[in-house]
């Protein structure tokens, strides 16, 4: 796992957090409290098991070991307390792509 990403975990600990890894399909690579579906391509569904008291905050970003991670720009958007979607785009096209999560309480 990525340095950055592990370090970003840890300054969380203290919150009610939810993190992961999410593959191209969809599937939850690592990490619990979600679940995660591909709706479309590249459009990624997060729910999480137990839903949050207020809507939290989430945070997705691509894979910096997938060597087109630098053109792929991922987008969180509906969000509420239960979900969010995760857009993953390179230019104006949708594409599959493996990412991480970190959602944080407000």
């Amino acid at each position: 796992m990525n340095a950055n990403f592990n370090a970003l975990v840890t300054e969380v600990n203290s919150l009610s957090h939810i993190w992961g890894q999410v593959d191209a399909t969809g599937a939850v690579v690592e990490g619990t409290g979600f679940t995660s579906s591909r709706l479309n391509t590249g459009v990624y569904q997060i729910t999480y098991d137990t839903p949050f008291s207020d809507v939290a905050i989430p945070v997705a970003m691509p894979d910096a070991g997938s060597m087109a991670a630098a053109s792929i720009t991922l987008r969180v958007a509906s969000v509420s307390v239960s979900s969010f979607v995760v857009d993953a785009r390179t230019a104006s096209i949708n594409i599959d792509s493996q990412f991480y999560l970190v959602v944080v309480e407000q």
